[in-house]
C-alpha cells in the first residue's frame, strides 16, 4: 500500500499567459534598453518554465542590434518562448516527472509505514495495600485463636503494620479505532508485620505462699497474601508531545487464585496459622480494575510507560465469617511494551 505518486497537469495556454505577464511584470517600469533588456530576459530567474524542461531560450536577437527598441525585444523574446513552449510535449514531460526516484513507488521512503494492531506490554512496580478487618456480630461467633471474634479483629487492627506490597503485569492489546481493548495477567504480593505482645499470668508456690508473676512475650509474625489475577479492560489514548501520550485503563480484574501465609499467636502462647480455621476464600472474586500512565516511544515499535494502578476495595474473607477483611491495593509501576 504505497502514497499516491502526484501528478503535475500542464496547460500550455495558462503557461503561456503566465510567460507574458511574469516578463511584462519584470520590466514594467524598467528603462531598459537594448543589449539590458535581453540580458534581463534571458538571466530571468522566474521562467519556471525553461527551468523545468532543462533548455535555455536561444534567442534570435543579436546583442549588437541597437536599432530595436524595448518594446520589440521584448514581444520577439516572448514570441520565441511561446514557440518553444507549443513544441514541446507535456505527456512526455508528465511521464519523466512520475518516473523520477522520489516519486517512483520503489522508493521506500514513500511506503505508507505498517499501523500496529497489537502490542505487548511488561511491567512491574511497588505498591501499598490498605487492609481493613472488621467484626460482624453474630450471637453465634466462634472464637479465633483462643480470642472472640470481637478481640481478634482489635487485636490485629491495633497490632498490625502494613508493608510493601509488589505486583507484576503481562498484558496484551489489540487497537480498534481510537481506542484498544486488552487483557493482563496480573501477580500481587501484599506483606504485613503483627507485632504482638502476650502477657501471661504464673503462679509458683513458694514456702507455702502462692505468688503470682506476670510474664510477657512478644511475637514478630509475618503475614503474606498472594493473588493471581486476570484483567479485562478498555484503553483510551491521549497524544501529545511528539513521541510523548497518555493512556486510560478501566475495567475489571477476575481473582483466579488467592492464597496467605503467615501465623498468628493464640492468647495461651500458641503460635498457629493465620487461616486456621478456613476463614479466607479460595479466590477473590471480581474486582474493578483501574490504570493512568504516560508513555514514551524510545525506539520504532518499543515505549517505555510508567502508570499507576488501583483496584478498589474487595473482600478476601468469607461471607459467612465472623469478621471482615478487605483490601484496596496501589501501585507505581514501569515497564516497557512493543507494538507489531
Amino acid at each position: 500500500d504505497y502514497r499516491s505518486v502526484p501528478d503535475f497537469y500542464f496547460n500550455k495556454d495558462e503557461v503561456i499567459d503566465g510567460l507574458i505577464l511574469n516578463n511584462n511584470t519584470l520590466l514594467e517600469d524598467s528603462n531598459l534598453e537594448g543589449v539590458e533588456v535581453i540580458n534581463v530576459l534571458e538571466d530571468n530567474p522566474d521562467n519556471v518554465v525553461v527551468d523545468l524542461v532543462g533548455k535555455q531560450s536561444e534567442t534570435k536577437i543579436e546583442k549588437d542590434d541597437s536599432s530595436l527598441n524595448t518594446d520589440e525585444i521584448i514581444n520577439s523574446f516572448i514570441l520565441e518562448e511561446i514557440d518553444l513552449i507549443k513544441n514541446l510535449n507535456f505527456d512526455t514531460i508528465q511521464e519523466g516527472i512520475n518516473e523520477l526516484p522520489v516519486f517512483s513507488e520503489n522508493n521506500p521512503s514513500l511506503k505508507k509505514r505498517k499501523t500496529n494492531k497489537w502490542s505487548v506490554g511488561l511491567s512491574g512496580g511497588i505498591g501499598y495495600a490498605k487492609h481493613k478487618l472488621k467484626f460482624i456480630e453474630n450471637e453465634f461467633a466462634d472464637t479465633l485463636h483462643g480470642y472472640s471474634s470481637d478481640e481478634y479483629v482489635e487485636l490485629r487492627n491495633n497490632n498490625t503494620k502494613t508493608l510493601e506490597s509488589y505486583n507484576l503485569n503481562l498484558n496484551l492489546n489489540r487497537k480498534i479505532k481510537n481506542y484498544e481493548i486488552g487483557v493482563g495477567l496480573q501477580y500481587q504480593q501484599h506483606r504485613q508485620l503483627i507485632d504482638i505482645t502476650i502477657e501471661e499470668n504464673t503462679y509458683e508456690n513458694l514456702d507455702s505462699i502462692l505468688v503470682s508473676s506476670l510474664i510477657s512475650t512478644n511475637y514478630s509474625l509475618y503475614q503474606k497474601h498472594q493473588m493471581l489475577d486476570v484483567n479485562f479492560y478498555t484503553q483510551f489514548n491521549l497524544a501529545f508531545g511528539g513521541k510523548m501520550s497518555s493512556f486510560i485503563r478501566a475495567g475489571i480484574g477476575v481473582n483466579l487464585k488467592y492464597n496467605n501465609k503467615g501465623n498468628f499467636v493464640s492468647n495461651e502462647n500458641v503460635v498457629s496459622k493465620l487461616d486456621e480455621f478456613n476463614s479466607y476464600r479460595l479466590n477473590a472474586g471480581l474486582s474493578f480494575y483501574g490504570e493512568v500512565g504516560v508513555s514514551r516511544r524510545i525506539s520504532k515499535n518499543v515505549d517505555l510507560f510508567s502508570s499507576v494502578i488501583m483496584k478498589p476495595s474487595f473482600r478476601l474473607t468469607k461471607k459467612n465469617e465472623d469478621f471482615k477483611h478487605k483490601i484496596t491495593p496501589y501501585y507505581l509501576n514501569v515497564g516497557l511494551s512493543y507494538s507489531f
